[in-house]
């Protein structure tokens, strides 16, 4: 019997980039990958979550990045669905 190494259908990763120094600090910037695996490929969504900014002194910052770009996403979505909807119900009313 073989030993099948199988990756899950959807995979969630966080990765930590290595550190920049700058101005006395240390920079990190932290990333989140999802993955869909299918039978005939798949897909990777990359997107930034947070920096993380360490001092001399040993404090930890962590500061959340916004992600504009799925947020547009998002908007221009939702406007096709909402267009395609006005669309669907002007032709109705038409009939």
């Amino acid at each position: 019997m073989q030993n099948v190494n199988r990756k899950s259908f959807i995979q969630i990763e966080t990765r930590t980039g290595a550190p920049i120094a700058l101005n006395g600090r240390e920079i990190r910037v932290q990333s989140r990958a999802i993955s869909l695996n299918l039978p005939f490929g798949g897909a990777v969504w990359n997107r930034p979550t947070s920096v993380i900014v360490r001092t001399r002194d040993g404090n930890t910052q962590t500061l959340a990045v916004r992600d504009v770009t799925r947020l547009a996403q998002l908007l221009i979505a939702m406007l096709c669905i909402a267009g395609a909807i006005f669309v669907a119900l002007n032709r109705r009313t038409r009939e």
